[in-house]
């Protein structure tokens, strides 16, 4: 079925805000695109987990940033962002029900007489250092979150991130201790290490 013409028109728009972020680095555009279907994506956000429904709609901004198609055009710009709020939201719910299980881990070996009481309090250190380092990832520079997201959660190689970010092995390798010079600092100054 055909769109009507206001619809159309409203879709080309949106390809061309989403063309120009990918294939000039246009931030207006990307926050223009945002901006105009942001109450739109809460509500699809709300759907799958309410409470933290802008928390999952700011992470999938930063996904669809380092998303770019290959040349640069998406076809239908609210369905590739819809796809990636869901892929948002799914492992935003996969991470509560891991943050839950490890608390009832946590309860349960805090009654368990075999388990000392130091042991539930290293597991609770290491998962507030595990949601610290996610934290100060999301807050990294593009230039530093893209390689490290792509090397580390989706198992890319130098050469392969190198290719999807159009520069040198040296480069990613550089972007990566970089990146990970600078979470270390930031959670040093936390006191966190």
């Amino acid at each position: 079925m055909p769109l009507p013409q206001d619809a159309a028109t409203s879709r080309r728009h949106d390809q061309c805000l989403l063309k120009r972020f990918y294939l000039h680095g246009d931030g207006v555009a990307l926050q223009t695109f945002v901006e105009r279907h942001r109450s739109w994506a809460l509500t699809v956000a709300t759907r799958y987990f309410p409470a933290d429904a802008d928390d999952i709609v700011q992470v999938s901004i930063l996904r669809m940033m380092d998303c770019e198609p290959e040349d640069g055009t998406v076809a239908n710009p609210l369905g590739w962002w819809h796809t990636i709020l869901a892929a948002t939201a799914m492992d935003h719910i996969r991470a509560d029900v891991r943050h839950r299980r490890r608390e009832q881990a946590c309860a349960e070996n805090a009654r368990n007489a075999d388990v000392d009481v130091p042991d539930v309090e290293e597991q609770v250190a290491a998962a507030k250092l595990l949601d610290a380092i996610y934290a100060e990832i999301d807050r990294l520079e593009d230039g530093f979150r893209g390689p490290l997201v792509k090397r580390y959660f989706q198992g890319m190689s130098y050469r392969e991130i190198g290719a999807a970010l159009h520069c040198s092995t040296g480069t990613v390798s550089s972007a990566l201790s970089r990146g990970i010079a600078r979470i270390r600092t930031r959670l040093a100054s936390k006191g966190l290490l």
